[in-house]
């Protein structure tokens, strides 16, 4: 499998394209492990969740793909690809939510605080006396650097 990484697009995201061409031994594992999820999920899990009859449709879906991984498998390299792009967009999706509870649930609230209590960590204001703003380092024994951390 060919896996390349192009240029950002618009968004500032990089674009992982699959390739044109999957190996035989890629899509019959695509079609084993979708129609065994399949047919777990839908065929046994979901109906001993909800106390209902089990249906026969996710059991010939599942057939259908065995049959399809076992004697065409480049038959399955289209629901393969569209499977690919719409575990990438869910995937972005879910990116950007949790990178947006993040900020706004931790960093956002925190930032608050700090700024009621008065404190400032980087030492912002405006002092027209001072020539520089620049905080001298200080000055660090030899020994410091046997064990730095």
């Amino acid at each position: 499998m060919s896996t390349g990484c192009q240029a950002p697009n618009r968004l500032g995201l990089a674009r992982f394209s699959a390739g044109p061409n999957h190996t035989a031994g890629e899509l019959r594992r695509f079609g084993f492990g979708l129609g065994a999820g399949a047919a777990l999920i839908f065929g046994l899990v979901r109906p001993w969740l909800h106390h209902s009859p089990v249906p026969y449709w996710p059991w010939l879906f599942a057939i259908v793909l065995w049959l399809a991984a076992l004697l065409y498998p480049s038959a399955l390299s289209v629901p393969m690809r569209a499977l690919n792009q719409a575990a990438r967009a869910v995937a972005w999706l879910v990116t950007l939510m949790l990178c947006a509870v993040m900020y706004y649930g931790l960093f956002a609230p925190v930032g608050c605080v700090i700024r009621a209590l008065g404190r400032d960590p980087i030492a912002r204001g405006f002092d027209p006396a001072l020539s520089t703003y620049r905080v001298p380092s200080r000055e660090r024994s030899r020994e410091s650097m046997e064990r730095p951390f």
